[in-house]
């Protein structure tokens, strides 16, 4: 009995250490375009992969992953011919995350479902 204990301690014990040695650390992020047009990803910080640029139409969800290059991710996007800069703030504790895009007030904002509260979005420069 104790064999046994052991030997599934050890086994627990190896898969945490190879799943840590890893380098993937893709996220898996699910769009949802609540605009009446178009959303265009024109750049993602980290790696993804996905072709870029990626469009989303108007009032569905797009799933794609990527590999942040730091706590969060950055997203380029291009919406009524106006670019715009999404930034995630941190994110590296999920595995996976829901965005959601739409108008509020004639406005655009964005939600991200692991932090519940609602951001403009901000036009960039």
């Amino acid at each position: 009995m104790k064999k046994n204990v052991f030997a599934i301690f050890l086994l627990a014990a190896a898969a945490i250490f190879l799943s840590s040695c890893s380098d993937d650390h893709y996220k898996s992020v699910s769009l949802a375009n609540q605009l009446d047009g178009g959303i265009e990803i024109t750049e993602i910080s980290g790696e993804t992969r996905q072709s870029l640029p990626l469009k989303i139409a108007e009032n569905t969800t797009e799933e794609f992953e990527v590999d942040p290059d730091g706590e969060e991710i950055k997203f380029k996007l291009k919406i009524d011919g106006s670019d715009y800069l999404l930034r995630t703030g941190y994110i590296t504790d999920f595995s996976s995350f829901g965005l959601k895009i739409f108008r509020k007030d004639g406005c655009i904002f964005f939600r991200i479902d692991k932090h519940n509260h609602d951001e403009k979005l901000d036009a960039s420069i």
